[in-house]
């Protein structure tokens, strides 16, 4: 969370924006389905994940950083043609 945060601030400052969003890689080997145990090869995706850099403490913006990187581990097997 702590590294997403401070490339969140990398591409906050390189670009002049408050809000940014940038790909971060999953391992969709929890959610991998019937017998994705047993397969072999990896399981990636990259998703989305969107930052709010607005000059909040960095300890809530970790906190917040974590959370949205949770909820995305519900997305791990999605399509590239949702994520869009």
């Amino acid at each position: 969370s702590l590294c997403h945060l401070a490339w969140g601030q990398v591409v906050a400052r390189s670009s002049g924006r408050e809000q940014v969003v940038f790909g971060t890689v999953l391992f969709g080997r929890m959610h991998g389905g019937a017998g994705g145990d047993r397969t072999m090869g990896l399981f990636i995706n990259t998703l989305p994940l969107r930052l709010d850099l607005d000059g909040t403490a960095t300890e809530a913006s970790v906190l917040t950083t974590h959370a949205r990187l949770a909820e995305l581990l519900a997305h791990e097997q999605a399509s590239l043609a949702l994520a869009q």
